[in-house]
């Protein structure tokens, strides 16, 4: 049996080395989607190729974070051209995990000719988790089990049934009619909120490249609008308690009571995970100043382009070289003049 991953990504610099050695337990290949990371989240990933995780990393640096679109591309791409069995779509802070057995035997007892629907166990902050854990699976250990959950597929199903992925990944759509079924076996541990400013810096950034995001779908990352929103209307309080009273607000939409959470975490001993070493917990400081100012910089290089491309296309106006825009600037436009403009993202 052979299991792929694929994951479209942007700025997990504080949980991609959880997420790496964690999943990679069970997972046989990992497919990166670089959506524009401005932090150290490639750069990790990087170093843990150098250990050898059989780890594939795609630059798909867009202004938005087109998560709908890469995420049904890549299905057809790894069902396509990899060879596997199962097909995993992972966002950065979901792991699956099980109670009573190891993933990858979990994996082999199920039927393949039908969709399996896999529900979240949502981790919670909580005053006993030891902040100087980078292992968030040792560091969380407090959650609850959701009533919204994500999908796992059979990848001989992909073609067959010409599936298409919802948004999220919480379910599929077909030319047919597939077969779904929720398993107890199986549950996918989820950590959205790992630290204040992990959770403002994904709030924020997120929103700004929402804007351009055309292929929205309905609903689709209200939660980190709904996060932003908060953020700015707390910029001056001297204290994160409205923090934590957002997360409460939210959930209860969803309806669900966070104070029921209880001590449940991650079994790290089923998976021999147990000891994990994190060796890269100082590329992964979050902090929502920089990489407001890295999206930026992305952003405003994006536009430079474009604007670029449209007067090299139109002929009747003049090019005015202007000085002082340094290699950066000379490197884009010799890139333009030799054709379309292709963005490369800045690490």
């Amino acid at each position: 049996m052979k299991v792929i991953s694929f994951t479209v990504l942007n700025n997990e610099a504080d949980i991609i080395e959880s997420f790496v050695r964690y999943n990679m337990t069970y997972v046989d290949k990992m497919i990166i989607l670089d959506n524009g990371c401005t932090d150290n989240t490639i750069k990790i990933l990087k170093l843990l190729q150098q250990e050898g995780y059989d780890i594939e990393i795609f630059n798909e640096s867009r202004v938005g974070f087109e998560q709908y679109v890469l995420m049904n591309k890549y299905l057809r791409i790894v069902s396509e051209e990899y060879e596997s069995d199962w097909i995993i779509p992972l966002d950065a802070d979901e792991m699956l995990m099980s109670d009573d057995k190891p993933i990858r035997a979990a994996l082999e007892e199920l039927p393949r000719d039908r969709i399996y629907k896999i529900y979240w166990r949502q981790f919670v902050m909580n005053d006993e988790d030891d902040p100087k854990e980078t292992f968030v699976c040792r560091r969380m250990k407090h959650s609850f089990l959701h009533k919204i959950g994500k999908v796992i597929i059979p990848t001989s199903m992909v073609k067959k049934c010409d599936l298409i992925l919802q948004p999220g990944q919480h379910s599929v759509v077909s030319n047919e009619k597939v077969w779904m079924e929720e398993t107890g076996i199986l549950c996918m541990a989820h950590y959205p909120h790992r630290s204040f400013e992990q959770s403002k810096t994904k709030a924020l950034c997120h929103s700004v490249r929402y804007v351009n995001y055309l292929g929205r779908q309905n609903g689709e990352s209200v939660h980190r609008n709904y996060f932003a929103n908060q953020c700015v209307m707390h910029l001056s309080d001297d204290n994160d308690k409205w923090f934590f009273e957002a997360i409460r607000e939210r959930t209860f939409k969803w309806g669900i009571d966070v104070i029921k959470s209880e001590i449940h975490p991650v079994n790290l001993k089923l998976q021999q995970i147990e000891d994990v070493e994190m060796k890269y917990s100082t590329l992964a400081i979050c902090n929502a100043e920089h990489s407001l100012y890295r999206l930026s910089l992305e952003m405003a290089l994006k536009s430079y382009d474009l604007r670029m491309e449209s007067i090299l296309y139109n002929r009747n106006m003049p090019i005015i070289l202007v000085y002082g825009t340094g290699g950066g600037g000379s490197d884009r436009l010799k890139r333009i003049q030799g054709g379309p403009c292709t963005y490369q993202s800045i690490y």
